[in-house]
């Protein structure tokens, strides 16, 4: 199992957030939220069809990952309570074993009225973007069964957090099965929907995992 690999992802998809971002003037327009978004997709398909590090083995047949349409409705300013006394838990992994992850912080988001939770984690003390695995109403249908992450931002001033479902990702074990990755825990088991990120690609049945 390649779990190391998984943490190689993460930095990976990090630094192309930040570089799509970095290679654009700041537009905080609908329209430009929308643009930086579909830009980001954009260099992680390419990054994906050729980059030695993607999980991707037939990449002569990859044609780009699956996404549900951009919708604004799934990013919230959520509430951060940041833990003073980072300690390490065992978080179960796909492969049947289990990594050590620093539990950092609550956020709280309110959707349609009603008011969530997700526990955030860190990889390292040091760590300046929240680790966020969870499940919601689409794993396991629209999405991957095992759950999806998200990275944040984070800043240890601040109260607020952009907690942005768009961006949610498929870990490298929804694509190949060589790979082991944290499995979300229960506390972060949505009961709604998140209908917006990576998803499946329905065409092919809603699986693409290779062996």
């Amino acid at each position: 199992m390649q779990s190391v690999s998984f943490r190689l992802y993460q930095y990976i998809l990090l630094g192309l957030l930040l570089f799509a971002t970095a290679c654009q003037a700041p537009d905080d327009s609908p329209e430009g939220y929308v643009l930086r978004i579909k830009d980001a997709r954009f260099k992680k398909d390419q990054d994906f069809a050729k980059s030695s590090a993607s999980p991707i083995k037939n990449k002569t047949s990859f044609k780009g990952l699956h996404y549900f349409d951009i919708d604004p409705a799934y990013r919230f300013k959520a509430t951060i309570t940041q833990k003073h006394d980072l300690k390490p838990i065992s978080i179960q992994m796909t492969g049947g074993k289990a990594e050590q992850l620093f539990h950092f912080a609550t956020i709280s988001f309110e959707y349609e009225g009603k008011q969530y939770t997700l526990e955030a984690y860190k990889h390292k003390h040091r760590d300046k973007t929240a680790f966020i695995p969870f499940q919601d109403k689409t794993s396991g249908r629209e999405t991957y069964g095992g759950g999806r992450y998200l990275d944040a931002p984070i800043s240890p001033a601040e109260k607020w957090i952009d907690l942005d479902f768009n961006e949610a990702y498929l870990p490298y074990c929804a694509y190949n099965s060589q790979y082991a990755c944290p499995i979300p825990p229960r506390e972060n088991r949505l009961q709604i929907a998140i209908k917006a990120g990576e998803r499946l690609p329905s065409e092919e049945g809603g699986n693409f995992l290779q062996e």
